[in-house]
């Protein structure tokens, strides 16, 4: 009985903490800006190298966050509600030799579209996650 007990009470917990999270893809279209890959930043923290073609996907604590690439001047402030679904579209800012990059707010259905027909950055290739803390209050 108590073995069931502490089986429901780690459940009631874990649904808990997944209900306070949303999920923000990061992903950037093939395009032709070979050896290309700016860097993007949530709160601060380094996520990945985004190359041409591929994504990252991660759950995100509620709350505001501010998305940058190399660049901090072009970022993004998200809100993330619990349970919502985000997309972010890395583009260039000035030109193709332009190493920044900044993040377009992509309608969901529009940017499954595109996410589909890329492949997920390698495990290897993520540097961070997105975590509470620094602007995600």
């Amino acid at each position: 009985m108590r073995k069931r007990a502490a089986l429901l009470v780690f459940f009631l917990v874990c649904s808990a903490a997944a209900g306070d999270v949303g999920t923000v893809t990061i992903f950037r279209t093939i395009d032709h800006h070979r050896g290309w890959k700016p860097v993007a930043f949530c709160d601060g923290q380094r996520i990945a190298a985004m190359q041409g073609g591929k994504y990252v996907k991660m759950n995100v604590s509620a709350g505001k966050h501010t998305f940058t690439s190399n660049n901090a001047k072009t970022g993004i402030d998200l809100e993330v509600k619990p349970g919502g679904d985000y997309f972010l579209r890395v583009v260039g800012t000035t030109g193709p030799f332009n190493e920044n990059g900044t993040f377009e707010l992509v309608d969901a259905v529009q940017a499954r579209q595109q996410v589909d027909r890329l492949e997920p950055l390698k495990a290897d290739q993520v540097a961070g996650v997105c975590r509470s803390g620094a602007g995600g209050e």
